[in-house]
């Protein structure tokens, strides 16, 4: 059975929430209705440690927090998440949700920056990179780490023990720490690869391809000799989904690029300004005049590319996918296997992006406004979400209603769907959000580490394609505002500029070798070098501490 744990491509929001411990609290103030009195004391230890539920009660006079988040299934949820119902009641802190959809938070957005009026907490879906390294330096924000020893113990375990580096990543250069980060671990190094029906493969009886020219003459098999043996000319050969760029980076690869920055002997190179770019697009072409690839390629959107895939008898047979677990839920699923990076005439690499390491930080999952009332409560409420038992639930659902725990300790997913919803995706995405700040371990991960399909096609794509990176990836950072606001003045006309050609050179309406040199001299004139440039600075400080 599929476990869907974390779709990524997924879901805008942020929260908050604390800790304590077995001892409790300093004592501290209540926000709006007085003083709180919860206990003192200064042992911690996380309810994963000590194999029961840690006392997080931290006030007696119940304290409110308004809170932004930015989601288009929810309105309120103290009403449909069973885990913020059970959180108030153990912590006697309230959330008043401000949940905005994602049509109109821009709107929202630049009503409260104008107004200079924050909610208590901003969700990092509704906070971009940009604006928080505008805002944070301008006092917006409050500064975390003035509290962060007193009130955060769950936090510091897990930065000064497996997360090792994350304190220095959130450390903007003011010396202050502002967001609240996810702190967990890379499922993969990878983030897409090629899979080939391999069930054609074998009724065809054809070789698994391994040089591009290869991979051509396959799909010709496909497209010419009814491999799904309806009797219709419906194959489509080769697919992928163009509005999601970085799922796409596998085949990139297969020329030396990637989908944008490419990092080579620690120099930066934006790839579509390179010479593989033009032999990938010269490539693609030549599957698209073939009539290899999907005739729908650009005027379907991701639903319908997802539903082609899943139809029965199979008609794709190849797709760059971010794992199969996303669209291939049903029979089919086990008609595909991985496709190893194609030898061409300029390189034989993954280029794919790769994470270090083991870990998984997003560093922007809550931000704190300035003026917050009783910042200790509310750092201590976002900190539950730092032990892993609570974590867990963050991730994937309340205890008992959408996870249940195993006798090793570790969670596993309720398959189970209550009536009144068509999927269990569709469960969750109604009663649950999952992008707040939080962490888990593999004490509580176990079971999903061994039976999350994400998980294991994860750990398949990252052996797989482990002998062919050539692209350096560096830690998870903050940039500067400067360079944020550098790499903003040139990436909004040169991303449009780059995917326009490339869709028109793709399907043969404009001429890749014709149009290259001119084209190379537009991005010049768009700041490409400039752009460029200032990626490689970041990447030298970053790197350089």
């Amino acid at each position: 059975m599929k476990a869907w744990f974390r779709l990524l491509p997924l879901i805008l929001a942020a929260t908050l929430f604390t800790s304590c411990a077995q001892n409790g609290l300093p004592t501290t103030k209540g926000s709006e209705t007085g003083t709180s009195s919860a206990q003192t004391g200064s042992a911690v230890t996380t309810a994963s440690e000590s194999g029961k539920k840690a006392d997080y009660w931290l006030t007696d006079n119940k304290v409110s927090y308004t809170y932004m988040l930015s989601n288009n299934s929810i309105t309120d949820l103290n009403k449909v998440d069973p885990f913020f119902q059970k959180m108030e009641e153990m912590t006697n802190v309230h959330i008043d949700w401000n949940i905005v959809s994602t049509t109109d938070i821009d709107t929202k957005k630049s009503l409260m920056w104008a107004g200079n009026e924050l909610p208590d907490v901003i969700g990092g879906g509704c906070i971009t990179t940009t604006e928080f390294l505008k805002y944070a330096p301008a006092g917006k924000f409050f500064p975390i780490n003035t509290l962060m020893e007193q009130y955060m113990p769950n936090f510091l375990a897990a930065a000064n023990g497996e997360h090792e580096g994350i304190i220095k990543a959130l450390t903007l250069s003011d010396g202050n720490i502002y967001s609240l980060p996810e702190v967990s671990f890379s499922n993969m190094s990878v983030t897409s690869a090629v899979h080939i029906n391999k069930v054609w493969l074998d009724k065809l009886n054809l070789k698994v391809p391994t040089t591009t020219d290869e991979f051509f003459n396959v799909l010709k098999a496909f497209k010419e000799q009814d491999p799904n043996g309806n009797g219709k000319a419906d194959e489509i050969p080769f697919a992928f989904d163009p509005t999601r760029s970085w799922q796409n980076g596998s085949i990139n690869g297969w020329f030396g690029v990637t989908d944008e920055w490419m990092i080579k002997d620690g120099t930066v190179t934006y790839s579509p300004y390179m010479d593989g770019w033009k032999e990938l697009v010269a490539y693609l072409n030549k599957l698209w005049d073939a009539g290899l690839l999907d005739p729908e390629l650009y005027t379907q959107d991701s639903s319908t590319f997802n539903a082609k895939a899943q139809q029965n008898p199979d008609i794709y047979g190849s797709m760059m996918l971010y794992g199969k677990f996303v669209q291939l839920t049903g029979d089919n699923y086990d008609d595909y296997e991985i496709l190893l990076p194609q030898k061409s005439g300029t390189a034989i690499s993954g280029a794919v992006r790769s994470r270090i390491g083991t870990h998984y930080w997003n560093l922007l999952r809550a931000v704190i406004s300035k003026d917050v009332a009783n910042p200790d409560i509310l750092l201590s409420w976002f900190d539950i979400f730092y032990d892993p038992y609570y974590g867990e639930q963050v991730l994937n659902g309340a205890l008992d209603y959408q996870t249940k725990l195993r006798d090793d300790g570790s969670f596993e997913l309720v398959e189970d769907v209550p009536e009144g919803y068509s999927s269990r995706s569709d469960w969750v995405s109604q009663t649950h959000t999952n992008q707040f700040p939080f962490t888990w371990n593999e004490k509580t991960h176990k079971y999903l580490l061994e039976s999350s399909d994400e998980i294991i096609e994860g750990k398949e794509q990252s052996e797989a394609y482990q002998p062919y990176f050539i692209n350096e990836v560096m830690d998870y950072n903050f940039m500067l505002n400067e360079e944020s606001e550098g790499l903003a003045k040139y990436s909004t006309d040169m991303k449009k500029y780059v995917n326009e050609m490339f869709a028109l050179w793709v399907t043969g309406e404009r001429d890749v070798q014709a149009d290259w040199d001119e084209y190379k001299a537009h991005l010049e004139q768009l700041g490409v070098k400039d752009y460029t440039a200032i990626y490689q600075s970041y990447y030298d400080r970053v790197t350089a501490k």
